[in-house]
């Protein structure tokens, strides 16, 4: 079978944006991943003819809204977390020996982590001191093969620093952030219960915490409803 040639386009477009920086493609490909996970979540409860109407009307709003939360919160800190490693190796903070022979040979270490007057359209400005510029200036002494080293450095610790965000943003803040979220829902639902009294619909989810402390005797009671078993929320891992 022949492959559509806008599939191959798009193939060879995100290659060629995506393969020079691994950070960018975790960052994408985890995002692209959170995105089609929830979209498979909301499917499932939109055309689930065990879920009543009213079922859905929670539920949808419930899933969509996770996804946002699952998204934002993966992009945010994921992206975060890169900048910031990418930042050390710029500025010197973080690097392998050879970088660290190469700073001390060109006097170059008093500079790390400072910023310097550079001339910028016509306006001196201060920059902060860049590693990769001092490596790509004439000027300095520059060992063969440094520039790819250094490359190669900062490509694997800005990695190394997206994989920690991705795992710390989909394993700690996503289920704190939709947790409180659900919990809101909750508590909303139970208010328009006693306001208007109407019925209301809560899916029997893991991740509603537990809010009331211990030996409270002011729990909410939910009466039981005859009604699916529905575990919403991402379930994705990086």
């Amino acid at each position: 079978m022949a492959i559509p040639r806008f599939v191959n386009w798009i193939t060879n477009k995100s290659y060629e944006k995506l393969a020079p920086n691994l950070g960018d493609m975790l960052l994408v490909t985890g995002a692209l991943g959170w995105v089609l996970s929830s979209i498979a979540q909301a499917t499932v409860v939109v055309f689930n003819k065990k879920i009543s109407d009213d079922q859905k009307k929670f539920l949808i709003p419930q899933e969509l809204a996770d996804a946002g939360v699952n998204i934002l919160s993966f992009i945010v800190l994921t992206r975060s977390c890169q900048k910031f490693g990418e930042r050390l190796v710029e500025k010197g903070k973080l690097a392998t020996p050879k970088i660290r022979e190469f700073l001390e040979k060109n006097q170059l270490t008093s500079k790390i982590g400072t910023s310097i007057k550079e001339i910028v359209n016509d306006k001196e400005e201060l920059k902060p001191f860049s590693v990769e510029k001092e490596i790509l200036n004439p000027k300095n002494q520059i060992e063969k093969g440094l520039k790819k080293h250094y490359y190669n450095f900062c490509d694997g610790v800005i990695f190394i620093s997206s994989t920690i965000g991705s795992i710390i943003s989909c394993n700690i803040i996503t289920p704190i952030l939709r947790n409180k979220f659900a919990s809101a829902r909750q508590k909303e639902a139970i208010q328009r219960e006693k306001t208007h009294k109407e019925p209301i619909f809560l899916p029997d989810s893991p991740v509603l915490p537990a809010y009331n402390k211990p030996g409270n005797d002011n729990r909410v009671k939910v009466a039981s409803v005859n009604v699916p078993r529905i575990i919403t929320g991402g379930s994705m891992r990086v």
